[in-house]
């Protein structure tokens, strides 16, 4: 008679066998596939802008300088910074990922062996046939008990891809989360330096104004003006004194998003605020060597590879509901120690070893689990059409994001343009003036139309960095890829 450990040899050689032979059943995960263009049908530029060739270039974020760092503004890039630290939505995306790496720990669990271990004591009365039935008696025991179920046809398996599958896509949620933060905090911001640089300039405006009213009173009181001169000129003082509250609330709520978007309390970033910034230049070329193709973009914005990762999810739980077809094989394995007295509980004569096996088969479901396969290959079938979409909206959220870009650009140009005819108009009315040929008034229109054209300037440059920010967003670039640490 074979002894207990040639038993457990045995036993466990049979395990060996028995998952060495697993094959797990179900369709393999295969990347999608796509025609991707070659290049973009807008440009963010001038096509006589000369810029290395795409291939050749290393994008910022690679060299460790992100586009944000790139305009030169450490406000900028500090308030950025501390949002991708402490913002409300890249926080819950890390909580999201910590659930998702948990969830696949539980799963990887179910692999290996359940293992428990017991004692017991208890006090019975004998009820044994020609035994005293008088007779009470105490029963003591103590041993483990191991449990596996073996991964043959891939259950398992296919649910430990589906759970890192999981893993990978939150991820790519938290990557996008902080994407989308950066983009909307440098568009928040530029906001704010857009709303002071107008205000500044209404500041001066207004200035004008009033003298412009001045010289109108005055012409009335010698007789040479009209009582209509004055109060258009009060008007216009009033038109232009009107719009600095609207600018300041724009400047103030701006701020308040900020510090929302930061995580931070009303009134936290006023000091770091309160000192006007000019804003820096919006010359597109700094852009220019970020401009990835549209392969780049599909290979590396985050909502993609989400996308594609639950694609992948998808794949993995359809061979798991096909797995759940198929027999189940299971291995059990008991020792322990029994005995009535526990001065012999731990002699060889109390040693007890049971090992056996179980072969469970669905044989009749009434179709719950073929309805389970198609169920799950109808997820596989929106989750393709899913990243389809994503991936083609993102091709097209990059298309308007260089075609708004580009008419920015345009637009900017021509109010340079004007704004360099104004300039020396000012300059030859400044002239005329000195030399006795016009009047003050004439000066002052000038310095007036001047001065609305810049405002217009200031808020096209605005729009320029705001349009930036969004092309950035929607190349999907700024961050290093997601590194899975746990």
């Amino acid at each position: 008679m074979p002894s207990r450990v040639d038993q457990l040899r045995v036993a466990s050689l049979a395990v060996c066998v028995a998952a060495a032979c697993g094959c797990a059943v179900g369709p393999d995960y295969q990347a999608p596939t796509s025609t991707v263009p070659a290049g973009w049908q807008a440009q963010p530029v001038d096509p006589a802008v000369t810029a290395n060739p795409v291939e050749e270039r290393t994008p910022s974020y690679a060299k460790g300088l992100p586009w944000w760092r790139r305009y030169g503004d450490t406000t900028l890039g500090g308030l950025i910074e501390q949002a991708l630290a402490q913002g409300f939505s890249v926080r819950a995306a890390a909580a999201r990922v910590a659930a998702a790496r948990a969830q696949q720990r539980a799963t990887a669990s179910g692999s290996l062996p359940a293992v428990d271990v017991g004692a017991g004591a208890s006090r019975q009365e004998n009820t044994f046939a020609g035994i005293a039935p008088e007779m009470d008696f105490s029963l003591l025991n103590a041993g483990f008990d191991a449990r596996w179920e073996l991964d043959v046809f891939g259950r398992r398996a296919r649910r430990e891809e589906a759970a890192a599958a999981r893993v990978e896509a939150a991820l790519a949620d938290q990557q996008a989360a902080q994407l989308v933060l950066a983009a909307e905090v440098a568009r928040t911001y530029w906001q704010l330096r857009t709303s002071e640089a107008r205000r500044r300039l209404l500041e001066d405006a207004l200035e004008l104004q009033k003298e412009l009213q001045a010289l109108a009173q005055r012409r009335l009181e010698v007789g040479t003006g009209t009582r209509m001169e004055v109060l258009a000129a009060v008007a216009q003082r009033e038109r232009v004194a009107g719009m600095l509250p609207r600018l300041n609330a724009e400047r103030t709520i701006a701020e308040r998003q900020l510090e929302l978007l930061l995580a931070l309390e009303p009134g936290a970033l006023s000091a770091r605020l309160v000192e006007p910034v000019a804003p820096t230049s919006d010359d597109l070329g700094m852009l220019q060597d970020l401009l990835l193709t549209p392969a780049e973009v599909l290979a590396g914005r985050p909502d993609i590879r989400r996308a594609e990762r639950k694609l992948a999810e998808s794949v993995a739980m359809q061979g798991a509901a096909e797995a759940d077809r198929y027999p189940r094989f299971s291995f059990a394995l008991l020792m322990g120690l029994a005995n009535t007295s526990i001065g012999s509980l731990f002699s060889a004569a109390s040693e007890s070893l049971l090992a056996g096996g179980q072969v469970v088969m669905p044989v009749f479901d009434a179709g719950r689990l073929r309805a389970a396969v198609d169920l799950s290959a109808a997820a596989v079938a929106e989750a393709l059409v899913a990243y389809e979409q994503t991936a083609l909206a993102a091709l097209h959220e990059v298309e308007n994001a260089l075609t708004r870009l580009g008419e920015e650009s345009r637009r900017a140009a021509r109010l340079d343009a004007e704004l360099a005819a104004l300039s020396a108009r000012v300059a030859l009315a400044e002239q005329r003036h000195a030399g006795g040929v016009v009047d003050r008034t004439e000066l002052l229109m000038a310095r007036l139309e001047l001065n609305e054209a810049q405002q217009r300037r200031v808020l096209a440059g605005g729009m320029l960095r705001s349009q930036g920010v969004a092309l950035m967003k929607a190349l999907g670039i700024g961050l290093p890829a997601a590194v899975d640490k746990s």
